[in-house]
């Protein structure tokens, strides 16, 4: 079994582990009053200003010269109850860049700024909100209401973390989702696996069946993962080229190899079809489990998976390592 422990977020998660406690330390009281005294100014430019712990999802208004803690998440101001799938905040925050989007709640579009600060030595992500619905012109002729305004915000919103091949979620939601789903089973106690996929011998059906019907291989396998997993609960995102991620939180090692098992059944039971030919294609698996105390790096913690399924492919393919 391949397990690590407390994944050290965006390079030490300990230094950035609450942004609350941050705020009320004695150290850092001179960088709030500095930092407050500069969000008031824009208090008067923009409808709210925020203070957004990315990977915890709590949030901070800023009103008038003081933070106040809200008792819920970030997202929940969408009505959303889940996780935002494209957070800017957590872009700006592992980017160190500020980010803009459009969002849409309770018939208002908002602009949203995601701007890093350094409070310190520690980095907090300050959100300026803009409602911008009266000076957005959009044709009756092409939007009758408010769900078809939503419908495109959302669509934009989904292309930026969306692979346009496969459907799945791309590399940047992995930066942007990993870390807090990671974070969330720290918080709970509870593990969470990730199983690295990779087509065997890839190359060959883009060599022998053209690259139209290598990408329809791809399209089967991130059917086949997406149908193994949990709806609303665990995600798969295409890594790069043939190799996919499959996260599934609160899952240990056992359960993981079961799914992993079952994905590797399902794809090598599948036959393609080429000119009047039959063929089919394997996958490899490498599984990693976070739970413990030590610290590694989110990069690490994909890396354990993936000597994993260096070690399927050096023993054979079509196999589950973990």
């Amino acid at each position: 079994m391949d397990t690590v422990g407390n994944i050290d977020i965006a390079g030490n998660i300990q230094k950035n582990n609450s942004i609350k406690n941050e705020l009320n330390s004695c150290d850092c009281k001179k960088d709030i009053n500095k930092l407050v005294e500069k969000l008031s100014l824009f208090n008067k430019m923009y409808n709210l200003v925020r203070v957004v712990d990315p990977v915890k999802k709590r949030v901070y208004e800023c009103k008038e010269d003081n933070f106040c803690e809200l008792d819920s998440y970030c997202y929940q101001f969408w009505k959303q109850d889940k996780i935002c799938d494209n957070c800017i905040s957590m872009r700006a925050y592992r980017d160190n860049d500020t980010f803009i989007k459009i969002e849409y709640v309770k018939e208002k579009v908002f602009i949203v700024t995601a701007v890093p600060v350094n409070l310190g030595d520690k980095i907090v992500i300050v959100e300026l909100l803009k409602d911008v619905t009266s000076s957005m012109v959009v044709g009756d002729d092409v939007v009758q209401g408010s769900n078809e305004i939503y419908s495109i915000i959302n669509n934009l919103n989904q292309i930026a973390i969306k692979d346009s091949l496969t459907e799945l979620f791309n590399r940047r939601y992995i930066n942007e989702r990993l870390p807090v789903d990671i974070l969330n089973s720290v918080i709970m106690n509870k593990p969470i696996s990730i199983i690295m996929a990779d087509l065997d011998h890839f190359k060959s059906v883009n060599d022998k069946y053209g690259h139209v019907n290598g990408d329809m291989v791809l399209k089967a396998f991130a059917e086949t993962l997406t149908g193994s997993v949990r709806k609303g609960k665990d995600w798969v995102a295409r890594y790069g080229g043939e190799e996919f991620l499959i996260c599934l939180p609160e899952t240990d090692t056992n359960t993981a190899a079961e799914i992993a098992e079952r994905m590797r059944n399902s794809i090598q039971n599948k036959t393609f079809i080429y000119e009047g030919k039959r063929f089919r294609i394997t996958a490899s698996f490498g599984i990693c489990t976070f739970s413990g105390n030590a610290c590694i790096t989110i990069e690490d913690f994909i890396e354990s998976a993936d000597k994993k399924l260096y070690d399927a492919k050096k023993e054979g393919r079509n196999r589950v390592k973990f």
